[in-house]
């Protein structure tokens, strides 16, 4: 029994069939049945995170305890294919120095260019006032 053929007993079937297999008891991680219930809709978040946060101490060992609970926090519903959310990647910047900048900071500070990039990166080099140094 895989996770997702637990996820659909939990949201549609209720049937508890963790209790019935052995196998689906060790194969049950909590953690991730919690996380993927999560990613259903926002509302079932919300019941996990308000429940899960009061119970957890006296279930953290037991799981089908934790396999009950969800049984009864979770409403019964058509299961949908759930997806998964990922992390929204920045876009790179071009970075706004060029390499006279990189060379003039790394020989005025005796640090290594690629010390000098990380300082424009961050921010931590005020670059106007470098560009005025620049052309003097």
């Amino acid at each position: 029994m895989n996770i997702f053929e637990q996820l659909r007993d939990i949201i549609s079937n209720k049937k508890n069939l963790l209790t019935k297999d052995c196998e689906a008891e060790k194969e049950f991680v909590p953690f991730m049945a919690q996380r993927w219930l999560s990613f259903y809709s926002p509302q079932f978040a919300e019941l996990l995170n308000c429940s899960s946060n009061l119970y957890w101490k006296g279930l953290v060992n037991d799981k089908q305890l934790f396999y009950k609970l969800y049984l009864g926090v979770i409403p019964k519903k058509p299961f949908k294919k759930i997806k998964y959310v990922k992390k929204i990647k920045e876009k790179t910047k071009k970075p706004v120095y060029d390499d006279n900048m990189v060379d003039f900071i790394a020989t005025r500070y005796e640090i290594s260019e690629r010390e000098a990039k990380e300082y424009l990166e961050t921010g931590l080099i005020d670059i106007k006032y470098l560009k005025k140094q620049l052309k003097t």
